[in-house]
């Protein structure tokens, strides 16, 4: 499994570079002497909307926006894996503008009596979120651990694609540097039996 580990490290000192080189590019780049108008202020930040006037509230304030996203969980088909996919795409962004709705809802968006309906969620999230959310841990320990199992086994599953086993390393890894990575998952991911390396070894060099 340490495979997954240095490949890890190593996009995250490649995004780290090419974010390094288009900043540099974008300063030496030439001015486009066209003027553009001006775009209208984003809600969030303009401080005479809801969301902008208390960003981390903005779905509490937003009742309207809060109702919908509720009665969407409420689906229990095969239909409700297609909201679920969409929220667990934007988990990070549902955190920030509503922590502590987002919590409350976390059973409806990735229930544990439902594989179909949590998989849909939690894949949308592992593979195309911005990043892993630290403080949603306790809750999505289950499919961290789910994930890491079907990593370590010989067959993945169908289902469980290079894709979603790269991100898996990546979230991983990232949650390890933030300190947040629990004993218990690291010590899945990376068995005591290895060889005396650590992902922090991999990254240092």
């Amino acid at each position: 499994m340490h495979k997954y580990v240095l490949a890890a490290a190593l996009r995250l000192n490649e995004s780290v570079s090419l974010r390094g080189i288009e900043t540099i590019k974008g300063k030496l780049g030439r001015r486009s002497t066209v003027p553009r108008r001006a775009a209208a202020p984003s809600p969030s930040r303009d401080v005479n909307t809801p969301i902008g006037a208390a960003p981390r509230d903005a779905l509490q304030n937003l009742p309207d926006v809060r109702r919908a996203l509720e009665s969407e969980l409420a689906d229990r088909s095969p239909d409700g894996r297609v909201p679920r996919a969409v929220m667990g795409r934007f988990l990070r962004l549902l955190f920030y503008f509503g922590e502590e709705w987002l919590k409350s809802t976390m059973p409806l968006l990735f229930p544990t009596d439902n594989d179909d309906l949590r998989r849909a969620a939690w894949r949308s999230h592992l593979g195309h979120d911005q990043g892993p959310v630290q403080e949603l841990l306790t809750e999505l320990h289950g499919c961290y651990s789910d994930d890491i199992a079907l990593l370590a086994a010989t067959e993945g599953g169908r289902d469980f694609q290079e894709l979603y086993q790269e991100r898996l390393a990546d979230y991983l890894l990232v949650l390890y540097l933030w300190g947040g990575l629990p004993d218990d998952l690291l010590h899945q991911f990376w068995p005591s039996d290895r060889p005396r390396a650590t992902p922090r070894h991999v990254v240092c060099g």
